[in-house]
């Protein structure tokens, strides 16, 4: 067991070490991201939480790493499972997928979760090698500090937010992976 995770370690740092070239292809983002979320429906079924899709409006096609991009928002929707868990270990909790263009035509695709959010002192430090908010044995702390990195390689962004509840509404955490306007099909924008 010791030795598997050592391993992994390994490779998540040689990973965020060296950037690496992503291999775009063109895909529909809604067909992309509901095969995404059907790998983690399982895990969510099991737990008891609620787990759903969000495209408000039809997205045009775009040219992405797919395999990449799956393995970030995987990531993200496991971190999501993990602290939606931590707070309601009898079910209920929810994660939301979204994806949408922003104002610049930017893909802006997040993962919210009413989870036990993050505390604000952590919030500068949660994209850090080694920093976990997890037990001891749990995390390796690593997994963000991946995604950011294979983020950073598809020439995008990784921000968090933990906004303060509207009325009535629970505390959502929000991790937002942006990827450039030219990542829409040419013809299609």
């Amino acid at each position: 067991r010791r030795g598997d995770q050592a391993q992994s370690v390994l490779r998540d740092l040689l990973h965020f070490g060296r950037p690496h070239s992503p291999r775009p292809a063109v895909c529909g983002v809604e067909a992309f991201l509901t095969s995404v979320l059907e790998i983690i429906r399982p895990k969510a079924r099991t737990s008891r939480l609620e787990i759903s899709l969000d495209v408000p409006l039809p997205l045009e096609p775009a040219r992405l790493d797919s395999r990449m991009l799956s393995q970030v928002i995987v990531n993200l929707l496991l971190n999501a499972l993990d602290a939606v868990q931590e707070a309601f270990p009898q079910g209920g909790g929810r994660i939301i997928l979204r994806a949408a263009r922003d104002d610049a035509n930017n893909l802006a695709i997040s993962v919210s979760d009413n989870g036990s959010g993050i505390k604000e002192k952590d919030m500068g430090k949660i994209f850090d090698p080694f920093f976990t908010t997890k037990a001891p044995g749990a995390g390796t702390g690593l997994g963000l500090t991946v995604t950011f990195g294979m983020v950073r390689d598809m020439g995008g962004q990784l921000e968090v937010s933990c906004p303060p509840p509207d009325h009535n509404e629970a505390r959502m955490t929000v991790f937002t992976v942006t990827l450039p306007a030219d990542c829409v099909e040419e013809g299609h924008a």
